[in-house]
């Protein structure tokens, strides 16, 4: 079944997220963009929030899951982002790509996966 997809690009963290002590002790900025297959023909049709998916939410979301806690890996911090998007009804798939600086010479590095509700 074809889906259509909301996306949030770029969302700026501060998350403890590393594989030595050192990175953890302190929050990094960690930047998320997601992509989020839903159904929105019913919300383009209605022009009506409650049939679609509210950005504000999925980036406070964002934000929530990732409070308080630490992460050695950024497929952790994916995986854990992917798991609370697809707890939304409508959302049938979530893409979520991580990225943080941790190399002088390379300008990003991190990870993309992609879920879908089983």
């Amino acid at each position: 079944m074809p889906f259509d997809i909301i996306f949030l690009d770029r969302i700026c963290i501060a998350v403890r997220i590393g594989t030595t002590e050192e990175e953890r002790r302190r929050p990094q900025d960690v930047i998320v963009s997601l992509r989020l297959g839903a159904s929105l023909r019913s919300a383009g049709l209605s022009d009506d929030l409650n049939h679609s998916v509210d950005y504000s939410l999925i980036e406070s979301e964002v934000r929530s899951v990732t409070v308080g806690r630490v992460f050695k890996l950024a497929e952790a911090l994916a995986e854990t982002l992917a798991e609370q998007a697809l707890k939304h009804d409508q959302i049938l798939s979530a893409w979520v790509r991580v990225e943080k600086r941790v190399l002088e010479s390379v300008e990003c590095v991190g990870v993309e996966i992609w879920r879908e509700r089983s």
